[in-house]
């Protein structure tokens, strides 16, 4: 089994991901979605697993990541995106942005608001804004996906993706 911690906009505060990291329980890697201002070196240093990275329209001119990756988390291809190029993070296009590249999950920030959906196929979740909220609730939130060891009816590992308060 394999947890994956997920989230988005720090924004330059990484208190609520300190917090998140100590009720989050064990991980094995952690996704950052964008907007990470430059502190990618001490994000990777908190969370302490490997940890992939999306440049956002807050991280300026810094080439070091992509705007959009994909990659395969034993067996479960993933593709995370800010969104912001996406007209704002338009879920349907980021879904079919996805679906192009094979992916089975697509991840993506930028809106600051929690969002699940499955469209044309492809599992669509944004963990929200760990740092600077924008739902009604005003909490920050974050994503746990979790990848079983069993398999599914479509001969691919079982998922699921959870969102979670910072409390």
């Amino acid at each position: 089994m394999l947890r994956i911690l997920v989230f988005s906009d720090t924004h330059r505060y990484l208190g609520n991901l300190e917090r998140a990291l100590k009720s989050a329980g064990h991980i094995d890697f952690a996704i950052e979605l964008g907007d990470y201002c430059g502190q990618d070196e001490e994000i990777r240093c908190l969370v302490g697993v490997p940890c992939a990275f999306v440049r956002g329209n807050c991280d300026g001119f810094d080439r070091t990541y992509e705007s959009d990756n994909l990659a395969d988390y034993d067996g479960i291809k993933i593709f995370m995106t800010h969104g912001h190029r996406y007209w704002g993070a338009n879920p349907k296009l980021i879904a079919e942005a996805a679906k192009g590249k094979g992916a089975d999950i697509a991840f993506f920030g930028h809106t600051h608001v929690p969002f699940e959906d499955k469209i044309n196929g492809v599992d669509i979740f944004n963990p929200g804004s760990i740092s600077n909220p924008r739902q009604a609730d005003g909490y920050p939130t974050y994503g746990i996906l979790t990848i079983e060891d069993n398999l599914g009816s479509n001969g691919k590992k079982k998922y699921r993706f959870e969102i979670f308060r910072v409390e």
